[in-house]
């Protein structure tokens, strides 16, 4: 019954001309889920529509783009990635950080791995791509995934939740 009446409401919002949203777009995503629930109890369609338009608009809960382009890459399994043990999970863990460091610092939301491809953070960081990492590079990527994805991971954890995410 939900699920019809969501989808319901998904097409009306389509539908639906602009509604204004102003009364909404100061909360926060977990006020925003709150009142959707509000409203839902309260049998008040026309509250919620504008709560979903607001959701909407903000790419929250089941609005979110599931069909951005590049959203999971993976690094290629080649060179040192391809044959030594471990490699290509540590050196993913090490991209993984370093494009959650990225969006930190940009305040964004959204798909990690459109920022940048493996690759071009491997240039950054060690000076070669994949293909032709070699071992001192690869232990750069080691490095910095030691020293800082348990920081960086924490950080980002806490932006996600009160910056991107409806509780």
């Amino acid at each position: 019954m939900i699920s019809r009446t969501i989808f319901t409401l998904i097409f009306a919002i389509h539908l639906a001309s602009p509604l204004a949203a102003e009364e909404f777009s100061d909360l926060s995503p977990q006020q925003l889920q709150e009142s959707a629930v509000e409203a839902v109890n309260e049998d008040d369609s026309q509250r919620l529509l504008k709560i979903m338009k607001e959701m909407q608009s903000r790419q929250l809960l089941f609005f979110a783009d599931t069909s951005e382009e590049d959203c999971n890459r993976e690094p290629d399994r080649v060179g040192i990635l391809a044959f030594r043990p471990f490699a290509w999970g540590f050196a993913r863990k090490a991209y993984v950080t370093f494009l959650k460091q990225q969006q930190l610092e940009m305040g964004a939301c959204g798909c990690l791995t459109q920022l940048m491809t493996f690759d071009a953070f491997a240039l950054q960081m060690t000076g070669a791509p994949a293909a032709t990492m070699d071992e001192a590079q690869y232990e750069i990527l080691n490095n910095y995934q030691r020293d800082m994805g348990n920081q960086v991971a924490d950080a980002h954890r806490a932006h996600r939740q009160t910056n991107c995410e409806a509780n």
